[in-house]
């Protein structure tokens, strides 16, 4: 009982729904199949439902040609294989016709293994009041009713995936209208890889280092995020990511940009929304909000976009936000990026750096270069996913890269500003279609269907400029605010703190409509040494309080060195520059500090890099990486690091890394903190250096040696490991092992200057 009461909620609610539906012509109707009620429908019938039994495609192979296109960004990510058949109305399925003037086609289709199943049809065509419904066996998963608002010019057709291994097909239908209808399936999509079922961490889809896009870093992204698109691509089988733009006349028509290696297929699934409803624990999202069918307007290898436009506006019901973007061939100062990494629900990635001006892995001036990202990363499944600038416009689209979980280093985004109208003809360009009445407008924020909750809301949306490490306090940093309320807004009060004291207001007037965004210059402050911690917050507003003030402020610790050490790193890579990485943090995690390399580019017999590096006095830790695991010592080359001081002294050498990973400690208080008597006692050398572990080390001074009583040598950690008496000769007690070293010579009350010692 309790479950036909159940039933009949669940109907009450889908028809409520679809009378709302119907009346603005959605793509799905909400309802249930008839199927659904048993006995209790008017449209129940008995006659056997045939079943087409696909054959299970060769899926270790599959997987084995996924092991190598999975490492390639620029091939979207496959979850199915499409396998060819030829169904009909007339010709597969049961027709039955009831007594109350209708009648329904049924279908089953099963495919054993599969994880899902979608549908490609070369001919779709409903009658006005026909209605066809697809859906797996718990039900737990129904697309429907599809109707003739889904019916195109061109016929063809495709639906988003469908759970489990087994699908049901019901059409229903006036009788007198069965003749009108066209549903003739040429393709059926075995899925193989799970897209629903996943593991806790990341879905088993992408790495466990993609941050959810409801996590508190997307915060100020919450509406953005809306614009952002998963597609599936190549006869529905691929995955790649897009993004709904905005365009001049803001008049919601819906242009969809990806990435020109996705493909041309113009039958593509997009689907909106698809997500998890927390950030943690992390949960599967739904992708009910789907639609079929587009057209190409645009697209071009060289920057690798494609532009379509959609059949069908998304409707108001999966609450779409149509994105800003700008054709300005400006560098971003701070960039993120929304995506569906391998298929997986919405992610969020973020840069704090300036990206720069590249071509695809090498010269040129088409693409953004995102050298490493400081939350989360992109994977293959996230081409085509937009970029973002401080201003949260579109400035691209990911073409591909060698970013990944574990390296954060080096992504390629095709230039929006190039694919503007760099290239000649309509089809080559974005312009024509997004600026159809040649305005000139070259920067457009976002535009947002749905009227917003509050008249009055300005957000401060982030602070960008001011790294949160850096030797240089005069960097010119910036915070954006937007306009996410209905009212204008023309002038506004900031108040500011600098590590809880109160700094000078920032007043601000210009005319802020709706979701407009607009960068304000943060006014000189007086940054300590160390760690200092600004806080900015609203404190008036010329259109009145405003009524959400959960985005009134902004806070961001940042790292000021003025008592700069600066170092050089020097790096020999190898052939394959690419596999290197390293990074350089502070031991004690006290602070903001982290140094990563570039990205390295692979060139035969490899390619020296140097590096300036700003310190401080402290320890630290260098890791040294190589993604393949085989170092840049080997078959392939002889590289090195070398980190020296701005004396010249070595600090850290490597050239026998034929590992996946190296850690060197240091201390740079051994360099700085030395009490020197005169500039006679100085004057010292010491050689060979490196030394063989069982060699002698002369050590001259330019200057008489007397008054040196001992000799001292440090570890990397500053630790004292040996005291020697003085003398010009020495050979190491065998406790030296191979490694870095600090040596001193010591009198009563004073220390020489230190030496680097390298022990072989």
């Amino acid at each position: 009982m309790m479950t036909k009461i159940l039933k009949y909620l669940i109907v009450l609610v889908f028809t409520v729904v679809y009378s709302q539906f119907s009346l603005n012509a959605q793509m799905q109707s909400g309802e249930f199949p008839p199927s659904f009620y048993e006995s209790e429908s008017s449209f129940s019938q008995t006659t056997p439902v045939p079943t087409k039994e696909i054959n299970q495609p060769d899926v270790s192979q599959l997987k084995q040609e996924d092991l190598i296109e999975d490492q390639q960004k620029d091939i979207p990510w496959r979850f199915g294989k499409a396998i060819d058949v030829a169904y009909n109305l007339q010709n597969d399925g049961a027709w039955t016709d009831l007594a109350n003037g209708f009648s329904i086609w049924k279908l089953n289709i099963e495919a054993k293994g599969a994880l899902s199943l979608n549908l490609n049809f070369s001919s779709f065509y409903l009658s006005e009041e026909a209605k066809l419904f697809v859906y797996n066996d718990s039900y737990n998963d129904v697309l429907g009713a599809l109707t003739s608002a889904n019916n195109k010019a061109d016929s063809l057709f495709a639906i988003r995936p469908i759970k489990g291994e087994r699908m049901h097909l019901e059409l229903v239908v006036p009788t007198e209208d069965k003749g009108q209808n066209k549903v003739a399936i040429n393709q059926v999509v075995y899925g193989y890889r799970n897209i629903f079922e996943k593991a806790a961490k990341s879905f088993g889809s992408s790495g466990n280092c993609n941050q959810n896009v409801l996590c508190t870093d997307g915060d100020r992204w919450q509406d953005i995020k809306r614009s952002v698109v998963l597609i599936l691509r190549a006869n529905n089988t691929r995955w790649c990511s897009g993004a709904l733009l905005n365009n001049v006349v803001q008049d919601g028509k819906p242009f969809v940009l990806t990435a020109d290696h996705c493909g041309l297929q113009t039958n593509s699934i997009f689907v909106f929304n698809y997500e998890s409803p927390n950030c943690s624990p992390n949960q599967d999202g739904v992708l009910t909000n789907s639609l079929s069918g587009a057209t190409l307007r645009a697209s071009n290898f060289n920057s690798d976009f494609t532009l379509f436009e959609l059949t069908n506006a998304p409707p108001s019901s999966y609450n779409v936000y149509y994105a800003g973007w700008s054709a300005e061939n400006v560098a971003s100062q701070k960039s993120a990026a929304i995506h569906h990494p391998g298929g997986d629900v919405k992610k969020l990635s973020f840069d704090e750096d300036s990206v720069k001006e590249s071509g695809y892995y090498g010269p040129g001036t088409d693409h953004w270069e995102v050298s490493n990202w400081e939350i989360g990363t992109t994977e293959q499944g996230s081409s085509g996913s937009p970029l973002f600038d401080q201003n949260q416009r579109i400035v691209g689209q990911l073409h591909g890269g060698d970013a990944a979980c574990g390296n954060s280093l080096q992504d390629y985004y095709g230039k929006f500003s190039n694919s503007w109208n760099v290239y000649p003809g309509s089809s080559n360009q974005l312009q024509p279609w997004l600026d159809p009445n040649n305005t000139g407008t070259l920067v457009l924020d976002g535009y947002d269907p749905a009227p917003s909750l509050h008249q009055v809301d300005l957000e401060l949306v982030h602070f960008y400029g001011l790294p949160t490490y850096t030797c240089d306090s005069s960097n010119k940093a910036f915070f954006t605010i937007k306009n996410r309320g209905n009212q204008n807004i023309t002038s506004a009060q900031f108040e500011i703190e600098l590590n809880g004291q109160l700094q000078n207001p920032i007043l601000w007037s210009g005319n802020l409509a709706r979701n407009q965004v607009v960068s304000i210059s943060l006014p000189t402050l007086p940054y300590v040494q160390g760690i200092n911690t600004i806080k900015l917050y609203i404190d008036s507003l010329s259109a009145g309080v405003d009524q959400f003030n959960t985005n009134d402020t902004l806070v961001k610790s940042s790292f000021i060195n003025k008592n700069s050490i600066q170092l050089n790193l020097s790096l020999k890579t190898d052939d394959y520059g690419s596999e290197t990485s390293w990074e350089i943090k502070p031991n004690n995690g006290g602070n903001l500090l982290s140094f990563k390399s570039p990205a390295y580019n692979d060139v035969a017999g490899g390619q020296v890099y140097n590096h300036p590096i700003c310190l401080y006095d402290s320890c630290f830790s260098l890791t040294l990486r190589d993604s393949w695991g085989d170092g840049f010592n080997g078959s392939f080359g002889n590289g090195f690091l070398l980190l020296t001081d701005q004396n010249g002294d070595t600090i850290v050498f490597e050239n026998n890394f034929t590992g996946s990973q190296k850690i060197f400690n240091f201390c740079l208080n051994q360099l700085t903190a030395i009490k020197e008597s005169n500039a006679e006692k100085n004057s010292l050398s010491i050689y060979p250096n490196p030394l063989d572990q069982n060699g002698s080390l002369q050590i001259n001074l330019s200057k008489n040696s007397t008054g040196w009583k001992e000799i001292l040598i440090y570890d990397l950690n500053g630790r004292e490991i040996m005291v020697e008496p003085f003398t010009t000769s020495l050979s190491l007690p065998t406790k030296v092992k191979s490694g870095v070293y600090f040596l001193q010579l010591r009198n009563n009350s004073e220390v020489s200057e230190t030496k680097k010692l390298i022990v072989k």
